[in-house]
């Protein structure tokens, strides 16, 4: 059975899944892995199981595996509502031809492949159907869990006591530095297991703003009127990031996993210059030159960094 890893939430977007993926990847990567995420591919207008290629886009694949493949492409990226299909597909020794009618092969891929060594599941913290070998399970600091209420009231979609389900919980956006006294009265309100570790992280912007042709240092936003342009589920934390290194924000938001309209697209193009995020900018960037992205990451103290690292799974 090939080892799995599951990143996923008790709520509804914004906890931060992408960006932990992402880290996962090139820590595993690291380690000379071959491997393979596997996401339902919310937004995307297709159907039936994908594999990723070189020519897949955010339309067919969804817009955060098309961010992870485009920034990740040595690794197989399979998109299917059923989780437990996906894996079977990934895990057969060997196919030939194309087995399944939506299935594209990815470069270099000949029809015949073996099984990744890991595989990350994308948000399948809720699919019963399938059980991970080890779950990372994301909250917010400004919006745990144990605050929050179940839909339609909140954005709970899963039962609280999930949560003890979980190898490992992280706490996202937290502040930095951490005080100590309120951490420890919030882990209290976690309801964990005595061998449940919580591990604090907060969010890294880079230094630079990151475009097709050229990086620009944050440095020269300071007093400059930009345009940010979101379609992500929480943007407060980057609205509030580039206004506190002193950039006017001219912030113009779009709901999570929104596709722009060709008007849309052309009513962006009026501006000199776009801020945006990753996810969006993989999506717009062939369409609108003047677009760039701040990259961000997922960062922990250097203590909780080697503990959250040394509790991963071995593969």
């Amino acid at each position: 059975m090939t080892p799995t890893i599951c990143v996923g939430n008790l709520s509804l977007g914004g906890t931060g899944k992408t960006p932990m993926i992402a880290l996962l990847i090139e820590y595993y990567l690291s380690k000379g892995l071959h491997i393979a995420v596997v996401s339902r591919g919310y937004g995307r207008k297709t159907h039936g199981l994908i594999e990723a290629n070189f020519e897949s886009t955010a339309s067919q694949i969804g817009d955060e595996p098309f961010q992870i493949y485009r920034t990740f492409p040595q690794i197989r990226m399979v998109v299917c509502a059923s989780r437990v299909r996906a894996m079977a597909y990934l895990e057969a020794s060997h196919f030939h031809g194309v087995a399944e009618k939506k299935i594209s092969l990815g470069p270099n891929q000949s029809g015949s492949q073996s099984p990744p060594d890991l595989v990350l599941l994308d948000d399948a913290f809720q699919h019963r159907a399938i059980k991970a070998q080890f779950n990372i399970l994301l909250t917010t600091y400004s919006k745990p869990f144990f605050k929050d209420f179940y839909l339609p009231a909140g954005t709970l979609r899963d039962h609280q006591l999930r949560v003890k389900k979980a190898e490992v919980v992280v706490v996202t956006k937290s502040p930095d530095p951490l005080d100590k006294n309120k951490n420890e009265s919030f882990v209290s309100r976690l309801n964990l297991r005595p061998n449940q570790p919580v591990f604090f992280s907060h969010l890294k912007y880079a230094s630079t703003i990151v475009g097709l042709k050229e990086h620009i240092s944050l440095d020269t936003l300071k007093g400059e009127k930009i345009v940010l342009v979101t379609a992500i589920a929480n943007p407060e934390p980057l609205v509030v990031f580039l206004t506190s290194i002193g950039a006017v924000v001219k912030h113009l938001k779009y709901a999570d996993h929104h596709f722009f309209t060709p008007s849309e697209i052309n009513l962006l193009k009026q501006y000199n210059r776009i801020i945006c995020t990753h996810k969006d900018f993989v999506k717009l960037s062939d369409e609108i030159p003047q677009l760039f992205y701040l990259p961000v990451s997922h960062d922990f103290s250097e203590r909780d960094k080697q503990a959250f690292y040394k509790a991963l799974p071995e593969v």
